[in-house]
């Protein structure tokens, strides 16, 4: 009889235990965003630029990732490269060579973050640094449109 009991009561813990891990899992995988509002100014000549971009991926040149088990760091991949090309449009080149390079960490195997990397570098005058990452690039197998770019960086240096 006691062992009975026993049984039922450890069944009910691990059914407990579960339902808290399940829960804590769930909330770990969620998240909030809080950005910060400024209350608008009489000066209209100042630009106002988004936190994140409007336009799709694909109006802003950037080659869709490939796919992987983990979509997480793919988006994430993704908001790296945004935010590289917002700040190179600002010109801050080191924050923009900053932010690829985490996304290359994140995914060492996508050839668009060293292709996008690579312009930069040729942009900035680093050739050497260019051509080594344009045939990183051209090494993890690209789409065919960044192919092509990296073919016609590498004979432009």
């Amino acid at each position: 009889m006691i062992n009975a009991e026993t049984n039922e009561v450890g069944g009910k813990m691990k059914a407990k235990l579960l339902s808290i891990a399940a829960l804590l899992v769930m909330t770990g995988c969620s998240s909030t965003t809080t950005v910060p509002v400024s209350a608008p100014s009489d000066d209209s000549s100042k630009q106002v630029v988004p936190a994140t971009s409007t336009q799709p991926a694909s109006s802003r040149n950037i080659e869709p990732t490939t796919k992987s088990a983990n979509n997480g760091s793919q988006s994430a991949v993704e908001r790296l490269l945004d935010q590289a090309q917002q700040q190179q449009q600002q010109g801050r080149y080191s924050s923009a060579s900053s932010s690829i390079e985490r996304a290359i960490r994140i995914a060492p195997s996508n050839p668009v973050p060293y292709a996008q990397l690579a312009k930069l570098k040729q942009h900035m005058g680093d050739n050497n640094s260019a051509r080594q990452l344009a045939n990183k690039a051209l090494s993890l197998q690209p789409p065919a449109s960044t192919r092509r770019e990296m073919r016609s960086l590498l004979d432009s240096i």
